[in-house]
């Protein structure tokens, strides 16, 4: 079976990202392999949305900053599973934590597609910045399209 790749950075979940793959899976008969990648450094003390003031005072350390982020990261993998599984596309994915770049090309060659956020620019929260989406495009062994 054909398989399609998308690269998701961080806490990003770009939703026209998330379409396009979705949708040229279906179209192609192919299954969507999502490659969740984040950051090993720990975030800032915080919160990630001005509106989830109640989440906010409960945080008291870094990591429990770092926990409430991965548990972003964690519901957005349901949210691709859920949309992926509507439109009747098989789905896989895997969560890295600063994964080098010769990884991610190495999981590309059994791709026929991989599908990138042209807005990303590796400095969100838990984004990975070791490498560019630019490299990744530049040096992959499958077809990619960059959304956005």
């Amino acid at each position: 079976m054909k398989k399609a790749l998308i690269i998701l950075n961080g806490i990003r979940f770009p939703y026209k990202l998330v379409d396009r793959a979705i949708e040229w899976s279906k179209t192609n008969g192919s299954s969507l392999h999502a490659i969740f990648v984040k950051a090993e450094d720990e975030v800032k003390e915080g919160y990630i949305f001005p509106s989830d003031l109640d989440a906010a005072k409960k945080l008291s350390t870094t990591q429990d900053s770092e926990n409430a982020s991965i548990k972003v990261i964690e519901s957005q993998i349901k949210l691709l599973h859920d949309r992926s599984v509507f439109q009747n596309v098989p789905f896989t994915y895997e969560l890295l934590t600063d994964p080098p770049l010769d990884e991610i090309i190495s999981k590309a060659k059994s791709a026929q597609m991989m599908f990138l956020d042209g807005n990303d620019e590796g400095v969100g929260t838990l984004s990975v910045n070791t490498f560019k989406m630019a490299d990744l495009k530049a040096h992959s062994p499958c077809a990619v399209e960059v959304v956005g």
